[in-house]
């Protein structure tokens, strides 16, 4: 597999928000879609559409709202395709963009009228973060409010352990606590998504990510988890999108969904030795493996060193960040020498065990001067 590449980027106009649709098969959804578009307070908008060879009459649907579309944005693209694949398409709509921020919806779904002037206020203010994104209320094929279960069943609203909101949904099946700086960080993504739909991107930060691609099918989870090595993530705890399940939605399939995740998670692996290459990959890789001994492991550590391994999890990437760029390498000897042996279980002879608590007082010192840089 050759070098991960990004998306060419076309020249960026300040203040322009660039709504992105890729269209396929959603004949009975896709105006609805539109019209939530067309309802945004925020005025300056471009829209670009791209029907992904549908089937059915998804591309005469879109059709029918080009007057009120080109009356209401900028700049209007419709385009149609023989079938790419939903990687291919984001690909080709990214790179056609002239907005200074990108809003990625998909041809089903309903974004509020206030969405997008909510997340570009939250993003013009905190240059820092790359993506801001609310909460989503569920709906069924029908529009009609509902609720989820822990296996993403769609049932009726108010059914007894049900949530009828994305967020509410994964912090019953997590420990994720949204409105912590926590939400959004490499370390727990890595987990799985826990990134609501709906979500305003500065597109600036595609020139540092790899493009989306086949390898990786759960195209959302990719694209969070390259943010997330270079920027901050923001939850806005406000309704701002209706999420719609219904029985054609890939996310139904719940052996599918754990599949495609697992995909995804494995070519992100991969990726790891273009962005942490030679010590830091080695260093790197040991993370998946702490993450799966975690729980075993837990049991037999002292209380310091399951708050180091806690620690570890939050903070891996930044110190990794640290290390490959050759800042604060020797004082963060004796973190790689402990946590070495904290994930392979082996007895490290490079640093004795009785310096675990001048290693403790390194890694106070260190995570402090990272937070400050975060």
């Amino acid at each position: 597999m050759s070098r991960l590449t990004s998306i060419p980027l076309t020249e960026t106009k300040p203040g322009l928000v660039s709504v992105l649709i890729p269209a396929f098969n959603h004949e009975q959804y896709v105006q609805e879609t539109l019209r939530s578009i067309i309802a945004q307070t925020y005025p300056q908008i471009e829209l670009l559409v791209i029907d992904d060879g549908s089937k059915d009459s998804t591309w005469k649907k879109i059709h029918e709202l080009r007057s009120a579309c080109e009356a209401r944005f900028q700049r209007t693209v419709f385009l149609t395709q023989e079938n790419q694949g939903t990687t291919g398409t984001l690909n080709r709509l990214v790179s056609m963009a002239h907005g200074e921020y990108v809003y990625l919806i998909a041809s089903d779904d309903i974004a509020f009228p206030e969405a997008i002037q909510t997340e570009l206020d939250f993003l013009t203010a905190h240059p820092d973060y790359a993506l801001a994104v609310g909460d989503n209320l569920i709906i069924d094929e029908n529009g009609n409010p509902a609720a989820i279960d822990r296996n993403w069943q769609i049932l009726p609203l108010g059914t007894e352990n049900t949530s009828s909101t994305f967020a509410e949904h994964l912090q019953k099946c997590s420990d994720i606590d949204f409105r912590t700086w926590k939400f959004g960080t490499y370390s727990v993504l890595f987990r799985g998504n826990h990134i609501p739909n709906g979500y305003l991107i500065r597109k600036s930060i595609f020139s540092k990510i790899p493009a989306f691609c086949k390898e990786a099918p759960l195209e959302d989870y990719f694209l969070m988890l390259q943010i997330a090595k270079h920027a901050k993530i923001k939850f806005l705890d406000v309704p701002l999108f209706y999420y719609r399940r219904h029985s054609g939605g890939t996310s139904q399939n719940h052996l599918l969904m754990h599949e495609m995740t697992e995909k995804t998670r494995n070519f992100e692996k991969y990726t790891w030795q273009f962005y942490f290459p030679l010590r830091g990959f080695f260093i790197f890789k040991y993370y998946h493996r702490q993450y799966l001994w975690n729980l075993e492991k837990q049991k037999g550590l002292s209380w310091d060193r399951q708050k180091i391994q806690k620690n570890l999890l939050i903070y891996f990437p930044y110190l990794i960040k640290y290390l490959v760029l050759g800042k604060y390498f020797q004082h963060t000897l004796p973190l790689i020498c402990i946590f070495y042996d904290m994930t392979i279980g082996l007895r490290n002879t490079l640093n004795p065990r009785k310096t675990i608590h001048e290693f403790f007082q390194i890694f106070q010192n260190l995570t402090q001067k990272i937070q400050h840089h975060m």
